[in-house]
């Protein structure tokens, strides 16, 4: 079986890279041992093929999600558009989705 890396790091994409995003997702959180979560992020293209991806921490408890993911969408340039989705992933964790488009 062949092995696939992981996506790039956000900033690490080009700026066609980048052009070609439709979707953020915050997904499969994992216990840090300190008491935050550390959740994946995975920013795809329309049809879900994931371009980037980084790991992030954030507390256990409510937090506004835009507050988490800002930081690494304002690194590549991009905004979230629309309202949050969530649901379960194919890990039976939370995943929690929303459209992006560029800055400006």
């Amino acid at each position: 079986m062949p092995h696939h890396e992981d996506p790039p790091r956000l900033a690490a994409l080009d700026d066609a890279t980048l052009a070609r995003a439709r979707t953020v997702a915050v997904h499969s959180p994992d216990p840090s041992g300190d008491g935050d979560l550390v959740w994946t992020l995975t920013l795809a293209d329309a049809d879900g093929v994931p371009l980037g991806r980084e790991r992030l921490c954030a507390p256990d408890w409510p937090t506004p999600l835009a507050q988490v993911v800002a930081p690494h969408l304002d690194v590549a340039g991009l905004r979230v558009v629309g309202a949050w989705r969530t649901d379960l992933g194919e890990d039976d964790l939370p995943r929690h989705a929303a459209h992006v488009l560029p800055e400006g």
